[in-house]
């Protein structure tokens, strides 16, 4: 393995060896660059799912709050206007 790491620039033994892991258990899709993007559904737990489902509501939440506060701004403006 480390003629391979000297021969393909490869830091290490350990890079390697993740990737040949990676590479068993998930095929090409395992290598992918992930960083910054969110995880496959199909790689992620149950409590990944779970936590990545709350974040999301927690923002559909933020924005419909948002929203709300506009629309009754408006209504407020509207109503002084006449």
């Amino acid at each position: 393995m480390n003629d391979l790491c000297i021969k393909y620039h490869i830091s290490s033994n350990t890079v390697l060896c993740n990737w040949i892991k990676k590479y068993n258990q998930f095929g090409i899709e395992g290598l992918m660059e992930r960083r910054g993007k969110p995880k496959l559904e199909e790689l992620m737990t149950e409590d990944e799912k779970s936590k990545d489902k709350y974040k999301l509501l927690e923002a559909q939440n933020r924005r419909l709050q948002m929203e709300n506060a506009l629309l009754k701004k408006i209504q407020e403006i509207e109503r002084r206007r006449y």
